[in-house]
């Protein structure tokens, strides 16, 4: 794979990083205001849900964060001068 193949990869998992830690911030929010408001069961589930896609996109941007490193040490690799 190529240096420009793996900036691009590089840019592509960095803004995954970037929509990840948007949406964790937003559904945790919105769960933290449904969990100050709990006064129906569909709240209730509502919350138990906020906080199983909060976990979700929490476990998406540490993926993609520990996959940009990867492409950015391959990339610092073929910069030394290694193939």
């Amino acid at each position: 794979m190529g240096r420009g193949a793996i900036k691009e990869k590089v840019r592509f998992y960095t803004e995954m990083v970037k929509l990840g830690t948007v949406a964790s911030i937003t559904v945790g929010g919105g769960g933290v205001s449904l969990l100050l408001n709990l006064d129906s069961g569909l709240k209730a589930i509502l919350f138990l849900l906020s906080i199983l896609l909060a976990l979700s996109s929490v476990a998406f941007t540490v993926s993609s964060f520990l996959k940009s490193l990867d492409y950015m040490r391959e990339l610092e690799r073929l910069n030394e001068g290694g193939e």
